[in-house]
């Protein structure tokens, strides 16, 4: 591996020799590759998000298989992952002023608090979650990993809280568990639900899955994941302003923007 961000390395890999132009087959489904489809799309020769997505899961197998190269993270990413697992836990806010609402970092590790439109949570070891150790057991069972992979993302408004799964690297995965928890009862993650908070008051919440497109201060993309309870929608990915200014395509720009929207728009390409 050359020491290519992931994204860098995921795109290379979908990445077809030549940009279709328009009216080339597409690689899943043989249909024509309109010539106003997103460049993703053309760089990768299929014709829509439903083909992208099946390339996408295609893909992934043949890594899981191992008939295709699964990512190595080079020497300079697992020395900014080291320096990260290292700093101290820390408060990020929420500030609609600013140029990018939500302050991020590398990735959340255990102790960060991410504040978002007042309501907070934190990330936690799973021995302060209320849960047997059976279910831990079928955590780790499900997704391969071990007890020592597993964070807890807690909301400290309502009690409410989600597993976190990381790495073998300690970093966070972008991998959904389909539920959260709250006073024993179990609830989808994907959609709003009416509970009541610790001051007796009923809310609206959200399970929010934050996907911040940015730019670090060695001029690498990454994207900061994580998992935020709260009453407001985070509409997932947003990009940075320094991510939209590395962008050269006014209408990627104006899709993966601010403001925030409560539901997320079904037909906006997926650029992953």
């Amino acid at each position: 591996m050359d020491g290519k961000e992931y994204w860098e390395w995921f795109d290379e890999q979908l990445k077809q020799p030549s940009r279709a132009l328009g009216g080339e087959p597409c690689i899943i489904c043989e249909n024509p590759i309109p010539k106003n489809a997103h460049w993703k799309f053309r760089d990768r020769h299929v014709c829509s998000t439903e083909c992208n997505n099946k390339l996408k899961r295609r893909w992934k197998s043949k890594v899981r298989r191992g008939t295709a190269e699964g990512y190595q993270p080079s020497e300079a990413l697992l020395k900014k992952v080291e320096t990260t697992l290292k700093r101290k836990s820390r408060l990020m806010r929420t500030n609609l002023n600013a140029t990018f609402p939500y302050e991020y970092d590398y990735f959340p590790i255990e102790g960060d608090i991410l504040e978002r439109h007042g309501h907070h949570t934190k990330y936690v070891p799973i021995s302060e979650l209320p849960c047997r150790a059976a279910f831990w057991e079928e955590i780790t069972s499900t997704f391969g990993c071990s007890a020592d992979q597993l964070l807890g993302a807690l909301h400290l408004e309502t009690g409410a809280w989600r597993v976190v799964i990381l790495d073998i690297y300690k970093t966070p995965r972008n991998t959904s568990t389909g539920f959260f928890y709250l006073n024993n009862r179990c609830y989808n993650e994907f959609v709003p639900h009416t509970v009541v908070d610790k001051t007796g008051n009923e809310i609206n919440l959200y399970c929010n899955h934050e996907t911040f497109r940015c730019i670090g201060p060695d001029d690498k993309r990454y994207s900061w994941e994580a998992i935020s309870f709260g009453t407001v929608a985070i509409e997932s990915p947003l990009w940075t302003p320094e991510y939209q200014a590395r962008s050269s395509k006014k209408s990627t720009r104006q899709e993966h923007g601010f403001p925030l929207q409560s539901e997320r728009n079904k037909n906006r390409p997926q650029q992953e």
